[in-house]
């Protein structure tokens, strides 16, 4: 469940950059809350990507490369940006409450807290009701994880992956 996850939030990512760029677009903005990104984060160290960490959650120029046969032709530079980053999930629900007509074009995302079994469960789910909860009484924890993205470096260099994008580390673990 968890590499088909990871799988469709990169297409769909890719699809909405691609469609961005397509009609000239000036940036990508992206929906996710406070919350999205706390757990956006855990997931992905979970899921042992904690290097991709700041080019996920932070707020960045993101480099786009076209391929051919391969080989990279040219990579452009697009901005995305999390609008919503300072605003927790429940804020977003009671604001959505409080305007009828929204509640015809968002989704009802809420989880189930009863799920006893995470046997076909992904990790960005589990993340996910984890922090919908902790959300609720330690709304400080939530911000803080978000917070501490905020003050991670990113790698430089010039081979990137084709699928995610994140700058390759050439080293890995040889450093």
């Amino acid at each position: 469940m968890t590499a088909k996850a990871d799988i469709l939030r990169l297409l769909t990512r890719h699809l909405l950059i691609h469609v961005a760029m397509a009609q000239e677009y000036g940036a990508l903005l992206l929906g996710h809350t406070t919350t999205a990104l706390a757990s956006l984060t855990i997931a992905e160290v979970a899921n042992g990507r904690g290097f991709s960490v700041p080019w996920q959650v932070q707020d960045r120029r993101s480099q786009v490369c076209t391929y051919e046969n391969g080989k990279a032709l040219s990579k452009t530079e697009f901005p995305l940006y999390h609008p919503i980053r300072e605003t927790f999930r429940n804020e977003v629900k009671i604001y959505n409450s409080l305007i009828p007509a929204l509640a015809e074009i968002v989704p009802n995302t809420d989880t189930s807290p009863g799920v006893v079994s995470h046997k076909d469960t992904s990790i960005d789910e589990v993340m996910t009701r984890y922090f919908d909860g902790v959300e609720e009484s330690l709304s400080g924890i939530v911000a803080n994880v978000v917070r501490t993205t905020g003050k991670l470096a990113k790698l430089r260099g010039d081979a990137q992956c084709g699928l995610c994008g994140v700058t390759m580390d050439e080293q890995g673990d040889s450093r």
